[in-house]
């Protein structure tokens, strides 16, 4: 009897460790800096598509008096890879808020460092689409 009211306590004990307590804010983190690891990735090897991929085709965004869409967007990109060899985000700390988030950040681009959102912001405004995060840039419209 006592081994079978151990052996209970024990299974109730192993599904209570078990059990899945990731929120959904720390998932859509996740999910977030995943789509960062993507751009580092892409940008590696001077893929635009693919680092386009992770934007909502609707992106808008006004950084230092400048308009950008999404095609404009594609030519900030070109210029990155062009001018630079290595990329990499730090100090990452992101803040959701229900559909959308903001991603602060030390933004690497070989000797040069970039606070975000502050510099540019382009990479820093995230929209949760039907498809998943997706960069929407500051100037979006839902």
């Amino acid at each position: 009897m006592k081994f079978k009211v151990i052996l209970g306590i024990f299974i109730i004990l192993f599904t209570i460790s078990c059990s899945d307590t990731t929120s959904s804010e720390d998932i859509s983190k996740m999910e977030i800096l995943d789509i960062l690891d993507e751009i580092e990735s892409a940008f590696t090897f001077s893929d635009i598509e693919s680092i386009m991929e992770n934007y909502h085709h609707n992106f808008s965004h006004l950084a230092n008096d400048s308009f950008y869409n999404f095609g404009s967007e594609t030519i900030v990109w070109e210029s990155r890879i062009n001018s630079y060899s290595n990329i990499d985000f730090l100090e990452i700390d992101i803040q959701i808020n229900g559909d959308t988030a903001i991603a602060s950040f030390q933004f690497h681009l070989d000797d040069e460092i970039f606070p975000e959102p502050e510099t540019y912001g382009d990479i820093s405004y995230f929209y949760n689409s039907i498809n998943g995060w997706v960069i929407c840039g500051n100037n979006f419209s839902f």
